[in-house]
């Protein structure tokens, strides 16, 4: 069977995901993070926001009961801004400051040095 070139980007892109993945789960001790990950659950992006700039708008019990981050309300008052992603979802801002804790870790440090300590102070690398 012939595949199209549609189908092997596809598949090119799956194994390159794979390989990236794989590659970060090598970096990271995975033993302290999946700790720290169980330890806070849902709660471990919410805690970042105060020390990003970002402002939870939604009450304790609005929280609690959220089974959808999208429906809360949130307020950004930071200086720091991404210059492409992460301007209005907090949790997309968490992933990116995640990401680029563990692959560059100095250029999240350079560009915003309140994510890299909070990073470094919760996270196990």
């Amino acid at each position: 069977m012939i595949r199209s070139v549609p189908q092997l980007v596809s598949v090119a892109a799956i194994c390159v995901g794979v390989l990236l993945f794989a590659l970060t789960l090598s970096y990271i001790d995975l033993e302290e993070t999946v700790e720290s990950a169980a330890r806070l659950g849902l709660a471990l992006p919410i805690i970042l926001l105060p020390a990003t700039g970002w402002q939870v708008l939604a009450t304790r019990e609005q929280i609690a009961r959220s089974v959808d981050h999208m429906k809360l309300s949130y307020q950004y008052n930071g200086t720091f801004r991404w210059q492409e992603l992460s301007k209005f979802d907090p949790l997309e801002d968490f992933g990116n400051s995640f990401a680029m804790y563990f692959y560059d870790p100095s250029g999240l440090k350079a560009q915003s040095p309140e994510r890299y300590e909070w990073m470094a102070a919760n996270l196990a690398r």
